[in-house]
């Protein structure tokens, strides 16, 4: 199974009923300074909103919590850093993108919206 398909079955349960997940990648929130992450999370964009997952540092594809719910209406922006590294704005939440397949599907994200 391809990491988006176990991110997409693992966030099931905190869809509403009606919603289809459209983009599907992971996030961390780094420390300054490091290469470390801080807290690890879940990004799933789906017709009318992106929710924000938070998973544990060890296991990063299994959702754990809530974090936030953001409408499709707010304020999104995707910043490219070096290399295959961005910065993803969600409303209030500010997020590092790594990897060519979650940049991608960030890219698709931040696109739907404009």
């Amino acid at each position: 199974m391809a990491v988006r398909d176990k991110l997409v079955a693992r966030a099931a349960p905190f869809l509403v009923d009606s919603e289809v997940v459209q983009q599907a990648f992971r996030a961390r929130v780094m420390v300054p300074g490091t290469k470390l992450a801080k807290a690890t999370y879940v990004v799933i964009g789906t017709q009318r909103t992106v929710l924000i997952l938070k998973t544990s540092n060890w296991s990063t594809s299994a959702p754990k919590t809530l974090v936030a719910r953001v409408s499709r209406s707010e304020p999104m922006s995707l910043e490219r850093k070096r290399g295959l590294w961005a910065r993803l704005q969600l409303g209030d939440h500010h997020l590092q993108i790594g990897g060519r397949s979650s940049l991608a599907e960030a890219e698709q994200l931040v696109a739907a919206v404009s």
